[in-house]
């Protein structure tokens, strides 16, 4: 498998690249922010990400892990972290992750994951992209376009990516973290930005509810 190793700790970082080249898979790249990773992944693609939950930049790993599972759905995700409680386990839910490493990683661990990573992906058939139907309403993923009743709905670059991602993710709540930064990828304030684009996609989608659990997230329900 051709992997990508997402770490912030040069130790844990080094350690993981000679485990994962010892079970004989490649390690295309090494970073540790998502700039330089979302940066790496315009040109390239991999198998898998082991991606450490705590980076550095604004964004933390399960927040970069959304926004590659939005715009790179066959790139699969085990995440890294020192620890494992229920709250960390819900959010990285999002993008299914095949696995979790907890530190200090050990060889054994790497070893075993990595094998079922490959034993998933062996089983895994491409499929052609599909719409998402929601209500009256289509999504087409490969197009980018929404119908209304066969009837298109014109939307912005920025309405159509959140409208994305709260489709892709709907059995679950989007928190406002991981909307702004899969939308604007940056570590600036667009807080009142994503209350007036969705405001604006609330009236585009009058027969679709988007509700806002205050300190949990986003949903989307047909009315």
């Amino acid at each position: 498998m051709r992997i990508i190793i997402v770490e912030d700790e040069g130790i844990t970082s080094l350690f993981l690249k000679k485990a994962t080249l010892s079970a004989g898979h490649e390690v295309v790249s090494v970073h540790d922010n998502a700039k330089t990773l979302l940066s790496y992944l315009e040109h390239d693609t991999v198998d898998l990400i082991l991606m450490d939950i705590n980076i550095k930049g604004a964004a933390d790993g399960i927040e970069l892990a959304i926004s590659i599972y939005d715009k790179y759905p066959n790139i699969s995700c085990v995440f890294i972290t020192s620890y494992i409680d229920k709250d960390t386990i819900e959010k990285a839910c999002v993008v299914k992750p095949l696995g979790y490493l907890k530190k200090p990683v050990i060889f054994s661990d790497i070893e075993a994951i990595l094998l079922l990573v490959q034993s998933h992906r062996s089983q895994i058939k491409v499929e052609p992209s599909q719409d998402i139907h929601l209500g009256a309403y289509t999504y087409s993923y490969e197009n980018k376009i929404l119908l209304y009743q066969n009837n298109p709905i014109q939307l912005s670059k920025q309405e159509h990516c959140c409208l994305c991602i709260l489709l892709k993710n709907r059995q679950y709540h989007v928190t406002i973290e991981q909307l702004i930064f899969g939308i604007w990828r940056d570590d600036r304030d667009h807080a009142s930005s994503l209350r007036e684009l969705l405001s604006r996609l609330r009236k585009k989608l009058p027969k679709v509810e988007i509700i806002n659990t205050p300190n949990v997230g986003y949903s989307l329900t047909a009315k």
